[in-house]
């Protein structure tokens, strides 16, 4: 439904300290990701960076969770993503080609601010414009430590989607308590 008073409230009381948006209710029907994230980035600027995707067929469900900073897709069963280790998982994915162009969009806004973050790795990026997995995966937790990125994922707080990737996330790039 776009952005809540409380998300804008909540974002201005945080300043510049790290934080991460999850993207609620993708799996609901009249759900738009894309547009969400447009209107993220509209308001919060271009600190704001999609860490995944949802697959969506034809008949605009949600079929799969694509993990940008991976490069790996994930398919839905039972609410949770195949492949991350749990008791449904068991499928990994292959993006399909009319989405291939568009995860390759947010995976370069995903490197971008990964090398914005650090000036090793902007310097790395612009010999190459190419970062591995775990240069990205550095790069972000710098960037949400000093709070020039802000990395946003999606899913369904009611059934489950997406929460062990968020989960895995915080422990990824959120800094811990002492930092």
């Amino acid at each position: 439904d776009g952005l809540s008073v409380g998300m804008e409230r909540s974002w201005k009381l945080l300043g510049k300290k790290p934080r991460m948006i999850f993207v609620n209710r993708t799996d609901e029907d009249n759900s738009d990701y894309q547009a969400c994230l447009d209107a993220l980035k509209g308001k919060f600027g271009q600190s704001v960076v999609p860490i995944v995707a949802p697959v969506i067929d034809g008949n605009k469900k949600v079929t799969g969770i694509v993990d940008l900073l991976h490069n790996t897709a994930y398919e839905v069963k039972g609410g949770k993503a195949a492949g991350m280790k749990l008791v449904n998982a068991v499928k990994l994915i292959t993006v399909a080609a009319d989405m291939a162009d568009e995860v390759e969009t947010l995976r370069s806004e995903l490197r971008e601010a990964a090398a914005g973050s650090d000036e090793e790795l902007m310097e790395k990026f612009f010999d190459t414009m190419e970062l591995s997995a775990e240069d990205m995966a550095r790069g972000l937790k710098l960037g949400v430590r000093d709070g020039s990125v802000c990395p946003v994922l999606c899913g369904s707080a009611v059934t489950g989607l997406g929460v062990e990737m968020l989960m895995q996330t915080i422990l990824d790039l959120v800094p811990v308590a002492t930092d």
